[in-house]
C-alpha cells in the first residue's frame, strides 16, 4: 500500500475541511432582528423625516415667542455738524452724540393670530410625526417583503436541488425500462427534458437569490452590498378577529395628517380675519444720551400703541375668503381620506386572511402529492402504472411543492401589507 499517497490524501482532505470552516466562519450572516436594526440606523428617508419633525417642533417655539416681551439694547455714537445759517465759522460747529438705551415692547392684542400661529405650528408637527409613522411602516413592509423573498429564493434553490436529483433518478428508471423494451423513446426524451428544465430553473433560482439579496440591501440602507446570507425567519402572527375598522382608521397616519391639515387651515382663517382687528402694543424705552463717551443725561418713555388698518386694497378681504375655502377643502379631503382608508383596510385584511388560509390548504396538497408520488413511483417500477399517469403525478408534486413556497412568501407579504396600510410594523412594536 502506498502510505505516502494515503498521507497526501488525508492532508488534502483535512486542509479542505479546515479552509471550508474558515470560509463559513467569515461569511457574513444577518438575522431578521439585525436587518431591522441596520435599517433603523441607515435608512436615509427615515432620518430625513425625523429631522423634519424636529424642525417643526422648533417652529412651535418660534410661534410661542410672540407671547413674550421683546427686549432690545442699543448704543449709538456719532459726530454731527450744525450751521446756524451764517457763513461765518463762528456760527458753525461740530459736536458728538452718544446714546445708550434699552427698549421693551409687549404685544397685548394681535387679533388672536398669535394663538392661531401656535395651532398651525402644532398641526405641522402632527403632520411630520404622522409622516414618520408612514415611512416606518413602509420600511417595515420593504424589509419583510425582501427578507421573505430572500428566504423563498433560498428554499426554492434547495427544492430545485432535490427536484434535479429526483428528475435524474426518474431518468434512470425510464432509461432502464426503455432498454428493457418496456418504455418508448418519447418517454425517455421527455424525462431528459424534465431534467434539463429543472437545471434551468435552478439557474434562475440562483439569480433570484442574488436579486433578493440586493433588494434587501436597499431596504436596509446598505450602499456596499457585499455577499451575505440570512438565518432564522420573520415571526408571523395570527390575524386579529372582530375588528372595528372605523376605530382603526382614526389611528392611521393618513387620518392624522388630514386632521392636522384641517386644523392648520382653521388656524389660517383666524390669522386672515385678525387683519380686521386692532393691534395693541405696550412699549417702554430707557436710556442715556450726551456728548461724552459715557453719556450722563437720562431719558425714558412709555407708550401704548393701537393700530387698525382701514383699507388695504381688498387684500385682507380676499385673503379671508381664500383661507375659508382652504378650510372647506381640507375638511372634504379628510372625509375622502377616511373613506379611502376604510376601504383599503377591509381589502388588505381580506387578502391577509385569505393568504393565511391558502397556505394551510397548500400544505395539505403538498403532503398529499408527496404521498401519491411515492406510491406512483413504486407502481411504475412494477409496471402497474403507465408513464403518462406517473408523469402527471410527478408534475403535480413539483407544482405543489413550488406553490407551497410561494404561498409561504405571500403569507408574510400580505401580513406586512396589512401592517403597512395601518401605519404600523416592526418599528412600532
Amino acid at each position: 500500500m502506498n502510505y505516502r499517497l494515503l498521507f497526501s490524501i488525508i492532508v488534502i482532505f483535512l486542509s479542505t475541511v479546515f479552509f471550508a470552516k474558515i470560509s463559513c466562519a467569515n461569511e457574513l450572516i444577518y438575522t431578521w432582528e439585525e436587518c431591522v436594526e441596520i435599517a433603523r440606523k441607515n435608512n436615509a428617508e427615515l432620518q430625513s423625516a425625523i429631522a423634519t419633525e424636529k424642525q417643526m417642533k422648533a417652529l412651535e417655539g418660534v410661534a410661542r415667542a410672540n407671547y413674550f416681551p421683546q427686549l432690545t439694547a442699543t448704543s449709538n455714537s456719532g459726530r454731527s455738524y450744525t450751521n446756524l445759517g451764517n457763513l461765518s465759522s463762528s456760527n458753525s460747529f461740530f459736536y458728538n452724540t452718544n446714546t445708550v438705551s434699552l427698549s421693551a415692547s409687549q404685544n397685548i392684542f394681535n387679533g388672536f393670530q398669535d394663538q392661531a400661529k401656535i395651532e398651525q405650528a402644532k398641526a405641522n408637527s402632527m403632520v411630520a410625526r404622522a409622516n414618520i409613522a408612514t415611512i416606518k411602516a413602509k420600511i417595515s413592509y420593504d424589509l419583510k417583503n425582501t427578507f421573505s423573498s430572500f428566504i423563498y429564493a433560498k428554499s426554492y434553490t434547495k427544492l430545485l436541488e432535490e427536484i434535479i436529483k429526483r428528475r435524474r433518478d426518474n431518468l434512470k428508471i425510464v432509461d432502464l425500462r426503455f432498454k428493457g423494451g418496456m418504455e418508448n423513446k418519447g418517454s425517455l426524451l421527455l424525462a431528459r427534458a424534465y431534467l434539463d428544465d429543472a437545471e434551468y430553473n435552478f439557474l434562475q433560482a440562483q439569480n433570484l437569490k442574488n436579486t433578493a439579496r440586493a433588494q434587501l440591501c436597499k431596504a436596509m440602507g446598505i450602499n456596499d452590498c457585499k455577499p451575505f446570507d440570512i438565518k432564522n425567519s420573520i415571526i408571523i402572527k395570527s390575524p386579529p378577529k372582530n375588528l372595528e375598522f372605523e376605530k382603526i382608521v382614526l389611528q392611521m397616519p393618513q387620518h392624522t395628517q388630514a386632521v392636522a391639515q384641517e386644523k392648520a387651515s382653521q388656524a389660517g382663517v383666524i390669522i386672515a380675519e385678525s387683519a380686521f382687528l386692532p393691534i395693541v402694543n405696550l412699549t417702554a424705552l430707557s436710556g442715556q444720551r450726551g456728548t461724552t463717551y459715557l453719556p450722563q443725561n437720562d431719558y425714558w418713555s412709555v407708550g401704548l400703541n393701537i393700530s387698525l388698518p382701514f383699507f388695504t386694497g381688498g387684500r385682507d378681504y380676499f385673503s379671508t375668503i381664500s383661507a375659508s375655502e382652504n378650510r372647506l377643502a381640507t375638511t372634504h379631503n379628510r372625509e375622502t381620506v377616511d373613506r379611502q382608508a376604510l376601504s383599503d383596510l377591509k381589502q388588505y385584511y381580506a387578502s391577509y386572511i385569505e393568504n393565511v388560509a391558502k397556505l394551510k390548504v397548500s400544505a395539505s396538497f403538498r403532503d398529499a402529492a408527496q404521498m401519491r408520488a411515492e406510491i406512483a413511483r413504486n407502481k411504475y417500477n412494477n409496471g402497474l402504472l403507465t408513464f403518462e399517469d406517473w408523469d402527471v403525478i410527478e408534475g403535480d408534486l413539483i407544482n405543489r411543492q413550488t406553490t407551497y413556497l410561494q404561498n409561504q412568501r405571500d403569507r408574510v407579504t400580505s401580513e406586512a401589507a396589512w401592517e403597512n396600510i395601518q401605519g404600523i410594523g416592526v418599528f412600532s412594536e
